[in-house]
């Protein structure tokens, strides 16, 4: 997840049932593993912008999940229009 941003919502929503995962759960991580197997080839690319900026995003969401009402927060901050950092909480 940590190589592969673009999975980590979907990872993080399906691991919260890992303690009694159904048949739905199994398949929507047959379907992360399928898309990463057509993936095996992409990777982070880091490009010269030629600037030295570090703008941030974050965004919180305060228990408007419907499932167990908890709140989530994320943010992701870029040197020279790369991401270098990013996380998101629950």
């Amino acid at each position: 997840m940590i190589t592969q941003p673009d999975i980590s919502h979907s990872v993080s929503i399906v691991s919260q049932f890992m303690h009694s995962p159904t048949a739905a759960h199994m398949m929507i991580v047959k379907q992360i593993l399928q898309y990463l197997k057509g993936t095996i080839t992409h990777g982070i690319l880091m490009q010269n912008h030629g600037h030295t900026q570090i703008p941030s995003y974050t965004d919180i969401d305060w228990a408007r999940n419907n499932l167990d009402r908890k709140s989530t927060m994320g943010y992701c901050i870029f040197v020279g229009g790369n991401m270098v950092s990013w996380k998101s909480k629950k």
